[in-house]
């Protein structure tokens, strides 16, 4: 069986790529299963990890501008599936499908998105989606891919994206599969988060300061993940209250960040790490984990979070929360009802104090054994949808 995989990344830096990574390590275990992926960029390190098992097939265009770069990445992939012979095209991206066995694997509905975000911010907010529904290249991607969807399947990372999907493309509801984003339980464990907590810290300075409370995120963008709203809530909390944000790989976001920090008088409260490999040690210096989303497909590192014993303070917009028991949305998991105006965090913050993890070992391991069957059972049912 030939297998195609498209997607404009293959690496393990974000939420897709960590889902791709995975399914990726088991697909390839397959026997009689060719696998080859086509992306604009595929990590030296995923490339060795798979070495003769996974072939990949590169666009090497310069990365400039990302609307033009998921333009030419859109028209290529096309071009591919029009003219190739495979068995099965997976792809997680929107591109053409030209009535070939199809499977799409859906981590955001680009409308929902925009909607959600501008119309969180004000007048200008809205005049900007006005503007914008009715020309943005995703959408206009996501709709050529979408719009023809006959005996085309389709996979949601939550029943949120199933039901958007449902609404903006009236996709019929037993042509979508929800299957749950999977996680590397071998590296979010909260068995380590003592060990781990205890090594990191020591790395960083300002976490020596006696009777903090740690706040930490990490983001990709500073307008869909909420990051002002953070920081706004901060100055109305006389606490000992910090932030640590990591991620921001875009230089002109990391720029907007300081000059936020410089007006609200932040610089000593708030510290940026960067882009980080070692995620699930990062975790383990945060209190709570802090992701107030506008929008949020699934929320994959609220769970890593999670699972690493560290609680999480978030929007109504995760889609993960779906999958959560419900111990754990009690007991580890703040839902803010409010994410325009910053005095429903700022009241949180004011109260909030750090986990006692005595007593929560043994409802940890239940979530950790909740996931490891959502990772089994979304396996399975990936495996079927492609004829595996």
């Amino acid at each position: 069986m030939k297998l195609a995989i498209f997607y404009p990344y293959f690496n393990r830096q974000g939420g897709v790529e960590k889902i791709i990574d995975f399914y990726l390590k088991n697909l390839a275990e397959e026997k009689n299963v060719e696998i080859t992926c086509f992306g604009l960029r595929a990590s030296a390190e995923i490339k060795n990890d798979y070495m003769a098992k996974v072939k990949f097939k590169e666009l090497k265009i310069p990365l400039v501008n990302p609307f033009l770069t998921h333009l030419c990445f859109f028209s290529w992939a096309s071009w591919v599936v029009r003219f190739s012979k495979f068995d099965v095209y997976y792809s997680h991206f929107p591109i053409l499908s030209f009535n070939k066995n199809f499977l799409y694997h859906v981590h955001s509905v680009q409308r929902s998105v925009i909607r959600a975000i501008e119309k969180n911010n004000g007048w200008s907010g809205k005049l900007r989606y006005f503007l914008r529904r009715y020309y943005p290249l995703p959408i206009v991607l996501e709709k050529g891919a979408f719009r023809f969807h006959e005996n085309k399947k389709f996979i949601a990372v939550s029943p949120k994206i199933k039901r958007e999907i449902i609404e903006e493309y009236k996709i019929p509801e037993n042509a979508i599969v929800t299957i749950p984003a999977p996680i590397a339980l071998e590296k979010f464990s909260f068995l380590n988060r003592e060990k781990w907590q205890k090594e990191a810290r020591g790395q960083y300075d300002f976490l020596s300061r006696p009777n903090w409370l740690w706040l930490g995120t990490v983001v990709n963008r500073l307008t869909e993940k909420n990051v002002r709203l953070m920081l706004q809530a901060l100055t109305g909390v006389w606490r000992n209250v910090g932030l640590i944000i990591v991620g921001l790989p875009r230089k002109k976001d990391v720029m907007r960040l300081r000059r936020w920090l410089k007006a609200l008088c932040l610089e000593k409260r708030v510290f940026f790490l960067g882009p980080q490999s070692n995620l699930e040690k990062i975790y383990s210096l945060f209190d709570f984990f802090i992701l107030p989303s506008f929008y949020e497909s699934f929320g994959l590192s609220v769970m890593e979070s999670l699972l690493m014993g560290t609680p999480a303070i978030v929007s109504k917009e995760i889609g993960c929360v779906d999958f959560l028991p419900v111990e754990i949305k009690r007991e580890m998991l703040i839902e803010l009802a409010d994410i325009k105006q910053e005095g429903e965090l700022a009241a949180v913050l004011k109260t909030t104090k750090p986990l006692v993890m005595e007593g929560k070992t043994e409802k940890l391991s239940v979530l950790a054994d909740y996931v490891r069957k959502l990772n089994i059972n979304g396996l399975t049912e990936l495996k079927k949808l492609l004829n595996i």
